[in-house]
């Protein structure tokens, strides 16, 4: 199950049944450590739920794995809000959502999406066609046979965005965070002029140049970045947030690169060899 191709980050695994035990886990003190992803193994759905609270608003993911469809629905309607959570829908494995989150875990989302991946000793589930579409239209995921392979159906949160979009900001704010605090821990003092302005700046396109690199952040046709910063004048930020020594209106517009998850080919046969195709 662990054996995943390029696993490399630290995955949690809660295999606490009860609802108690669930909570005394939680409030231990960085009850997973530094995982970034974590899924459950023989919990009620009790303790799925405060499993799912915990990672709401942290930079973290829940992978749970429901056994009916009425119970991924019910819990993805629960947690509608909750951007932190991959639900997955599996009637004979719950190791499902361990084995995604281990895979996930050894890919970079810049370069990987879970749809259409195969999750090493995990069978596909046993869902008749309605109940795979009754999955997909709730935003789950499940784990099907496809043209000959196992794959990942969908690649959702239970807010119905894509996890992808989700690490992205993840990412950004991580990484914002880190340089920003290099900056001031790295330097005497950072100057309130336009030169210190000037070095957080900078700060925040390096962060956006690198995520743009690593394909997080869409290019243009040439390949180059299409982010957009701006950034305060000394001469227009308030006389307060200068006395408070707090630099505000740093800003930027970004574009994920996303994932084509779907093609649609329109066309038609003719004897006709002046017909061009329509652009």
């Amino acid at each position: 199950m662990f054996m995943q191709k390029k696993r490399h980050e630290t995955l949690g695994v809660a295999g606490v049944e009860t609802e108690e035990g669930i909570t005394g886990l939680l409030d231990g003190q960085a009850p997973f450590g530094d995982s970034y992803r974590i899924a459950d193994v023989g919990t009620t759905s009790e303790g799925k739920a405060l499993l799912a609270e915990y990672v709401a608003g942290k930079t973290m993911f829940y992978y749970p794995t429901l056994s009916t469809v009425d119970e991924l629905v019910e819990f993805i309607e629960s947690n509608s809000g909750n951007e932190h959570v991959v639900p997955m829908a599996h009637d004979t494995d719950e190791l499902l959502g361990v084995g995604l989150a281990a895979l996930a875990s050894g890919n970079f989302f810049g370069r990987w999406w879970q749809k259409f991946k195969t999750v090493t000793g995990v069978e596909v589930s046993t869902f008749k066609a309605d109940e795979v579409n009754a999955i997909e239209q709730a935003g789950g995921n499940t784990y099907i046979r496809v043209s000959g392979r196992n794959v990942i159906s969908d690649g959702k949160v239970t807010s119905g965005e894509f996890a992808d979009i989700v690490e992205t900001e993840h990412y950004l704010v991580d990484n914002l965070r880190q340089r920003m605090w290099n900056i001031l821990v790295e330097n005497d003092k950072v100057p309130y002029t336009q030169k210190g302005i000037d070095l957080f700046h900078g700060g925040m396109r390096s962060v956006l140049d690198l995520a743009t690199d690593e394909g997080i952040l869409a290019t243009n046709e040439q390949g180059g970045a299409t982010y957009q910063t701006s950034a305060p004048r000394r001469d227009e930020i308030n006389v307060e947030y200068v006395k408070a020594r707090v630099l505000p209106d740093l800003k930027f517009v970004a574009i994920p690169t996303g994932a084509i998850g779907s093609v649609k080919i329109e066309g038609h046969l003719t004897f006709d060899m002046g017909v061009a195709v329509d652009g």
